[in-house]
């Protein structure tokens, strides 16, 4: 019986030695889990924020120059939507004053389709779009006695837009330059418009 009783401690040894190895390396994985878990949760909280959706509808109006039609000054209005991925879907019309040219007086007007992508930047909001749409041209004249007449043609403006929200309002300012290009003239002009929008 005493020959047997050292094998018996050493059993009983390795044993609890087995144990204590086990119950130390569960607690260090736990540890480790934990570790992994504040580091995930620190990206978490690190990550840039997703811009919020849009979907606004507007609609605006605004003093225009250009055309070199003799347009000169006009008034334009603008209705649009921007849906959640940014995108901007609208409509415009302009009326401009027009001007004489040779004693015939030409009066341009158009209507376009817009398409774009809204890119908020700080307190602005960047759009590049594109604007298709018909110009029509009226002309007639005071002196010579010629029949009115009016032409339309397809245009289309490679176009950027500034718009600058008041805060707290649903007003903004917007700022509008257009590239508009009429191939069946072959002629091109640069438009800048500036106005005033709100947003329902």
């Amino acid at each position: 019986m005493i020959n047997r009783f050292p094998p018996l401690v050493l059993a009983v040894l390795l044993l609890t030695t087995g144990c204590g190895t086990v119950y130390e390396g569960s607690s260090e994985q736990r540890a480790n889990e934990a570790a992994v878990q504040v580091a995930k949760d620190s990206v978490e909280q690190n990550k840039p924020k997703a811009l919020p959706p849009l979907y606004t509808s507007g609609a605006g109006f605004a003093f225009q120059f250009g055309m070199p039609v003799g347009s000169g000054v006009g008034v334009g209005l603008r209705a649009g939507y921007s849906a959640g991925n940014q995108l901007y879907f609208g409509a415009s019309y302009t009326l401009y004053i027009g001007g004489v040219f040779g004693f015939i007086n030409v009066v341009p007007t158009n209507f376009a389709l817009e398409a774009g992508y809204e890119i908020p930047a700080s307190f602005v909001i960047l759009r590049p779009y594109l604007q298709a749409g018909l110009l029509r041209i009226e002309t007639n004249s005071d002196i010579f006695d010629l029949t009115p007449s009016s032409q339309e043609d397809f245009y289309f403006a490679p176009s950027a837009l500034l718009q600058l929200p008041l805060r707290g309002s649903a007003l903004s300012f917007h700022f509008d330059t257009r590239y508009i290009i009429v191939p069946s003239r072959n002629f091109n002009t640069f438009g800048l418009h500036v106005g005033i929008g709100f947003k329902f």
